[in-house]
């Protein structure tokens, strides 16, 4: 969607997904963006409730679909890397007990899309 400012807001949807076999208690979530133009990253607005998502639990199995809002974007600035950070604090100063999810691995708690603007 373009908007006034002739920037774009462009939809992005993830999908987190518990594959352990036992269930998460509450965890983060969190997403920033980087364009090549920019060299820094930059928080995301993940839909209404502004740039984290609380998870409540996750059961064995299941999954949530997260959706982020990518502000700013121009066809000049393609292409935008977004990077979707569950239970992650990335950020935060002191590490609440949200982020604190007890896992075989810690290697599994991102994932990237590569969006562009036409």
């Amino acid at each position: 969607m373009k908007l006034t400012d002739g920037t774009h807001l462009v939809p992005v949807t993830f999908t987190v997904r518990n594959i352990g076999n036992a269930p998460a208690g509450a965890f983060a979530v969190k997403a920033t963006y980087r364009l090549p133009t920019l060299g820094e990253d930059r928080w995301v607005a993940l839909h209404s409730a502004g740039r984290q998502v609380t998870i409540p639990s996750l059961a064995a199995g299941a999954s949530r679909v997260v959706r982020a809002l990518v502000k700013g974007m121009r066809p000049e600035t393609n292409p935008a890397t977004i990077t979707l950070h569950a239970d992650s604090c990335i950020g935060d100063e002191f590490m609440p007990v949200h982020c604190n999810v007890l896992e075989r691995s810690e290697r599994n708690n991102s994932m990237l899309k590569v969006v562009y603007v036409e």
